[in-house]
This record gives C-alpha cells, structure tokens and sequence, in this order.
C-alpha cells in the first residue's frame, strides 16, 4: 500500500543517470553533421576536450580553433540539433532497481529544468513514465518555475495532498538542488562525482540535510527519516 503522505522528487540530469552521457550522445550527432559539411575529421574527440575546459560557446570555439568560418544562424543551428537529438541514454540497473523498490511504498515525481523538448526527450530515452506518477519539466511553464523556486514543488503539493514538510528531492546540483530545503522539503545532495556541476558553490550557501554516495543509498536513508 502506497504512504500517500510521503512523496520522492527526483532531479534527472546527473542524479538518475550521468549527463556526461547525453552530452556524448549529442556530440556524436553533430560531430557527424560537422565532419561530412565541413569535410573534416576528429570533430567528436575535439569537442570532448573542449567541454572538459568548459561548456560555454563550444561550437564558436570549435570553429576558431579550426579557422572555420560561420555564422550565428549555424550556431543557432547545431545547438537546436543537439538539444533536439534523440539521446542514446538509459537508466543503470541500480538506479531502476531504487525506484522499483521505492514505487512499492511512495509516490515518486520528477522536477527537472531545462528546454523543455530537450528534457522531454530523455525522459522519453530514458522510459520515466514507467517509474514516476508525475513529472514536472519546468521548461513547459516558464523560468519563474525553474529550481529553486517553489512553484513546482507547490503544484505537486496540490496534486498528491502532500505537504512540502513531507517531500524529498533528490538532486546533484548545489546551486539549485538544495536552497528549497528552506520551504521545509527535505533535500539529498547525491554527490555525483561525475557530474556536470559537482564543484558548483552552494547558492545562498543553503547546503542539503542529508548526503546519499548512491542512488540506491535513498531508500535506506528515508526509512530511518521516517
């Protein structure tokens, strides 16, 4: 029998799988388009070094360091298809074995940012539906809606007849994760040595109220929460 008074929020991005992941998966997409229009090759490994230096403007700066001339209309252009791409990302069997076991007790819902089509598209790959009784992308309703404000979290409150003093979310990502512990939700960083935002400051400095190593690490840390 499901504890409708409890609900697990999930992030998606580096906390149910790596987004390191759906980055490569993208960057072979484009690496191909890349290579075939420009008659080039390697374009995949060069853009994996360069997002290990930063993500900001790297197809400008795969084409400078390439003395490749471009537009911004074909900058706009590979960043829509990378976004669009239908990634080749799925769930590890640890993580899909945490959430069955946490189906068979809670309510699990899903609060992600980001482009909306970009985020529905990995949940389409990675088959969410499955797992979580809502999911909420953000990028559907507006930035105001984006972590941390409460507003997700509110409309889920209303959906499931839950107070936010009973919501866990687990996420990675420091500068948003965890600031929403101030409207009472209980927030678990997954330190995810991985991912993507692993070193970002905390905002506010509003830390998280307990740590997980693992996924899988949730379900025993909500049993003794509870």
């Amino acid at each position: 029998m499901k504890m409708k008074n409890k609900l697990i929020v999930f992030d998606i991005d580096d906390t149910l799988y790596n987004e390191i992941d759906y980055v490569k998966s993208g960057y072979k997409v484009l690496s191909k388009y890349i290579e075939e229009k420009y008659h080039l090759d390697n374009i995949y490994n060069k853009l994996m070094e360069l997002f290990q230096i930063s993500s900001k403007n790297i197809f400008n700066r795969l084409f400078d360091e390439l003395n490749v001339k471009y537009t911004s209309e074909e900058i706009s252009f590979l960043v829509e298809m990378f976004r669009n791409h239908e990634p080749d990302i799925k769930l590890s069997q640890d993580v899909i074995e945490t959430l069955n076991i946490l189906k068979k007790n809670y309510k699990l819902a899903i609060v992600s940012d980001g482009n909306y089509n970009t985020q529905y598209l990995k949940c389409k790959s990675l088959n969410l539906n499955q797992y979580f009784d809502k999911i909420i992308l953000t990028g559907k309703y507006g930035k105001d809606y984006e972590k941390p404000s409460r507003k997700a979290f509110d409309m889920l409150s209303d959906i499931f007849n839950v107070e936010l003093k009973n919501m866990y979310y687990i996420g990675d990502n420091p500068n948003k994760d965890f600031y929403i512990s101030m409207y009472g939700i209980k927030t678990i960083r997954y330190y995810n040595k991985k991912g993507v935002y692993y070193n970002d400051n905390y905002k506010e400095n509003i830390h998280e109220d307990y740590i997980i190593d693992t996924v899988s690490d949730v379900v025993q840390l909500i049993k003794n929460i509870d």
